[in-house]
C-alpha cells in the first residue's frame, strides 16, 4: 500500500517529521505519460509500475508521483531510486514524477500546481538550489518530459 497525501500541507507534515538517513543533493524530474491510452489510478497504477520495474530487473524509478490531485509516495526517501541509468546521477538524488493527461501529454492544471508546490517544498527542505534540479532527459535519451528546464524553473518562480 502506497502512502498518499491530499494536499501539500499533509505532505509537508509527513516529510518534515521523517528521519532521512541519506544526503539528498539534487532532484530529478520525470513525467509519466501513458503510450497505450491508460490513465493513472493511484494504488493500482503504482502496483503496476512496481511490477514493470521488477520484470526489467530494476528498482523503483522515483520517490514521489503527483497524480489524481494527490502526492503518492512510491519509494522511501531513504532508498536510492533506480531512475537515470547512471549510478552517479542516482546517488544523493530524489526523483519526482508527474502524471499527464492522456493524449495531451501534459499534467492536469491541478496536478501541475501540486507538482510545483511539492518540488518547491522539497527544494526548501533539503536546501536544493535551482542548478541541482534536473530533468531525466538530461541524463538519458528519453521523451520523459515534454517541458524544458527553463520552463519548469520559471513556473517554480511563480509560486514562490
Amino acid at each position: 500500500m502506497y502512502k498518499s497525501f491530499n494536499n501539500i500541507e499533509e505532505f509537508n507534515v509527513y516529510i518534515k517529521s521523517k528521519k532521512i538517513t541519506r544526503e539528498i543533493k539534487k532532484i530529478i524530474v520525470h513525467q509519466l505519460w501513458q503510450r497505450k491510452g491508460n490513465t493513472f489510478w493511484g494504488q493500482k497504477s503504482l502496483t503496476g509500475l512496481d511490477e514493470y520495474y521488477k520484470k526489467k530487473g530494476k528498482g523503483r524509478g522515483f520517490h514521489f508521483c503527483i497524480g489524481k490531485g494527490k502526492i503518492w509516495e512510491f519509494l522511501d526517501l531513504n532508498q536510492q531510486a533506480d531512475q537515470a541509468v547512471i549510478e552517479s546521477v542516482n546517488c544523493n538524488s530524489l526523483a519526482i514524477e508527474v502524471d499527464s493527461v492522456i493524449n495531451e501529454r501534459k499534467p492536469s492544471p491541478r496536478d501541475w500546481k501540486l507538482f510545483l508546490k511539492t518540488i518547491n517544498s522539497l527544494m526548501q527542505l533539503f536546501k536544493i538550489e535551482p542548478n541541482m534540479l534536473f530533468l531525466h532527459k538530461e541524463f538519458h535519451d528519453t521523451p520523459c518530459t515534454d517541458f524544458e528546464k527553463e520552463y519548469l524553473l520559471s513556473e517554480l518562480n511563480k509560486i514562490v
